[in-house]
């Protein structure tokens, strides 16, 4: 690629293909490729096979395709699509948008104001150290809000949450599901919140909540009706405050 704005496919085999030092396409096509943005905003492409991408410093738009992929954005702000395949994706430093795309995919955010989507598949998203929003979308996921101030949403299915540091809001939805927080900071002024989504005027105030929670050991549920269940790990009935509720 060197220092002129290229265009390049890689054919049907194994290629390698760095892309120098301007703005480039460069288009893995067949076979389980290598291609390397460098410097500049450039658009990687890995289509078939198994294939790594790496962004460079830039902004850069990488696209896994199909197959078990790795993708790294690297430096600024990127924007990276896993499309099919179980892949493992992170974003580097710089405020990331990642889609994980279909199936298994692995993605951790890394420095930066990143938003994060697992789509489709049982994904597993972690968000670093900034504040973040990590949604898994459907089926069963893992979210891990890092160091900031974060949104959580679990989306379809079962999923299971860890805020980790900061001030955390976790939306919980009503899907006919079961989610569980693994460390809900819980109590007036603790910082973390819950916000229930689609519940209506059955769940719309803190003791109707209250209600329906119970003690379970060293563990409270929150059995909302119609398979909707949420579980916080290491917070007892009587921890919990009104303002770690939002409604709506």
């Amino acid at each position: 690629g060197n220092l002129g704005y290229d265009i390049r496919f890689g054919g049907v085999g194994d290629d390698w293909i760095d892309g120098g030092d301007q703005s480039d396409q460069l288009n893995g096509e067949g076979g389980a490729d290598t291609l390397l943005g460098q410097a500049a905003n450039d658009t990687l492409t890995g289509a078939g096979q198994t294939d790594l991408l790496n962004g460079g410093s830039g902004s850069d738009i990488l696209y896994g395709g199909d197959d078990n992929d790795s993708l790294f954005g690297d430096a600024q702000r990127d924007q990276i699509f896993g499309d099919a395949g179980d892949d493992v994706i992170d974003g580097g430093t710089g405020d990331d948008t990642v889609d994980g795309g279909t199936q298994r995919d692995r993605a951790f955010g890394g420095s930066g104001f990143d938003a994060m989507a697992g789509a489709a598949g049982n994904d597993t998203l972690q968000g670093g150290n900034d504040a973040d929003t990590l949604s898994g979308g459907g089926n069963y996921d893992v979210l891990e809000g890092g160091d900031g101030d974060d949104v959580l949403d679990g989306g379809d299915l079962n999923d299971v949450i860890f805020g980790n540091a900061g001030n955390d809001r976790i939306i919980f939805r009503k899907t006919g599901d079961t989610d569980t927080i693994r460390d809900f900071a819980a109590g007036a002024g603790a910082g973390d919140v819950i916000r229930l989504v689609g519940f209506g005027a059955a769940f719309d105030t803190f003791a109707e909540v209250l209600a329906a929670a119970t003690d379970n050991g060293q563990h409270t549920t929150i059995n909302f009706g119609g398979g909707d269940v949420l579980i916080l790990r290491g917070v007892l009935k009587s921890q919990l405050a009104a303002d770690d509720f939002v409604f709506g």
